[in-house]
């Protein structure tokens, strides 16, 4: 399992008033509001499937907007 946060960059971007109503701004309003979440919790709130969600992720990650935060095993 995956867990999602933002960057201080992501949460400057969160808070920019001109944010363009797309599926990668809706996942980084949700974290903001969050704090962090899966990648499951991500698509099933945008209204996106968990792989579209994944493909988001990975995008915003490379921009270093998201990091994934490292868990305890389980």
């Amino acid at each position: 399992m995956r867990i999602y946060t933002l960057t201080s960059l992501g949460k400057k971007l969160a808070r920019s008033v001109s944010n363009p109503d797309s599926p990668a701004y809706r996942v980084v309003h949700f974290l903001d509001q969050m704090g962090h979440s899966t990648t499951e919790q991500i698509a099933e709130y945008c209204g996106i499937s968990p792989r579209q969600a994944a493909t988001i992720l990975g995008s915003l990650k490379r921009r270093k907007v998201v990091a994934e935060v490292s868990g305890a095993p389980v």
